[in-house]
C-alpha cells in the first residue's frame, strides 16, 4: 500500500471515530436541556379530634378562621448543568403554581421580589416566581397557608427546561433506595426465575 493511500485511510479512521466523539461531545456539554425540580409537602394543622372538642378548636389567620388548615411547602431547584436566566422565561412571562385550594396568607419565600400571590381568600389561588437569574443549584422555596389539602401544579414558562414533579414523601423514598437493596432484588428475581425454571424442567422429564 503506497504511502497515499496509508494516509487517505488513517484520515477516513479519524474522521469515523471522531463523529461519534463529537456527537457525545455535544449531548453532554453543548445543548444539554435545563432542568428543574418541583416538589411540594402539604401539612395539616388540624388534629384530629372526636366529639365536641372538634368545633371549638379553630385556627385563625388575622383573627379569620381558616377552615381545615393545611402548611403548604413549594420548592423549585434547578438541578440541571446550567443557570436558568431571565430570558429563559417565555416572553417574561412569571413561572406559575396553581394552589387549587384557597390561600389565607403567604408566610415565607426566598426571593419576595420575584413572589408574587394573590389576596387572602382568593379560590383557586395562584403563586407566581417572576424572571429572575436562578442559577445552577438554587432553590425557591415558597410557604403558603391554605384552607383544604391542596394539589398543587406547576405552569412553567421556562424553555428549553425539562421539569420533574414530585412530592417530598416521592423523594424520600428515592433517598432511601440503597444500590445494594437494588442489586439483592435483581439477584433474588434471578434466583427465583432459575428455581422456576428448573421445576419445570423437572415435571417434564418425568
Amino acid at each position: 500500500m503506497s504511502l497515499e493511500a496509508k494516509l487517505a485511510l488513517a484520515a477516513l479512521i479519524v474522521a469515523v471515530v471522531a463523529i461519534p466523539i463529537a456527537v457525545w461531545t455535544t449531548r453532554q456539554y453543548g445543548t444539554r436541556r435545563k432542568k428543574l425540580l418541583f416538589l411540594f409537602e402539604a401539612t395539616s394543622l388540624m388534629p384530629e379530634i372526636k366529639g365536641s372538642a372538634a368545633n371549638a378548636l379553630k385556627i385563625t389567620y388575622h383573627d379569620i378562621p381558616v377552615d381545615d388548615p393545611h402548611l403548604l411547602t413549594i420548592r423549585l431547584e434547578n438541578v440541571g448543568p446550567s443557570d436558568i436566566a431571565s430570558n429563559h422565561f417565555d416572553s417574561g412571562k412569571p413561572v406559575q403554581v396553581r394552589l387549587n385550594s384557597t390561600l389565607y396568607g403567604m408566610l415565607s419565600a426566598t426571593q419576595p421580589e420575584h413572589t408574587v400571590g394573590p389576596a387572602m381568600g382568593t379560590a383557586d389561588a395562584v403563586v407566581e416566581l417572576t424572571p429572575l437569574l436562578f442559577k445552577r443549584k438554587d432553590t425557591w422555596v415558597v410557604e403558603v397557608l391554605v384552607s383544604g389539602n391542596p394539589h398543587p401544579e406547576l405552569v412553567s414558562t421556562l424553555v428549553d427546561t425539562d421539569v420533574v414533579a414530585e412530592t417530598v414523601s416521592d423523594r424520600l423514598v428515592k433517598a432511601n433506595q440503597h444500590p445494594l437493596v437494588e442489586v439483592l432484588d435483581v439477584l433474588l428475581g434471578s434466583v427465583l426465575v432459575g428455581a422456576t425454571a428448573g421445576l419445570l424442567g423437572g415435571r417434564r422429564r418425568r
